[in-house]
């Protein structure tokens, strides 16, 4: 099967979901570079019931801004799914303005 990426941005602090079950851990890495997220999966070639076999990919994610960079995390489940996670940055409380309501009597 190929790696598969479902966003699951609906989670306060998930920013995706990638299959990477025919990968043991060693061969599974996540980085940062110049503002992308790397996530590799590489095995060396090795033999199965069909022959021999040799997998590598490379997804590489454009990071939301709205996210703190330094809080990336990643979690591999017992059955080969590779969770990404990162705090969202604290949203700003903006300045209200208040508009006076005139009001403007249509009679003359």
């Amino acid at each position: 099967m190929q790696p598969f990426w479902e966003c699951a941005t609906a989670g306060e602090n998930s920013l995706g979901e990638l299959d990477v079950r025919n990968f043991r851990p060693e061969e599974l890495s996540v980085k940062m570079q110049d503002g992308r997220l790397l996530v590799e999966g590489h095995h060396e070639e090795r033999n199965d019931r069909h022959g021999s076999v040799e997998q590598h990919f490379i997804r590489k994610y454009t990071m939301p801004k709205n996210v703190l960079q330094d809080s990336l995390e990643s979690h591999l489940s017992d059955q080969g799914i590779l969770r990404i996670t990162a705090k969202k940055k604290a949203v700003e409380n903006s300045q209200f303005k208040n508009i006076p309501i005139q009001f403007k009597s249509d009679k003359q």
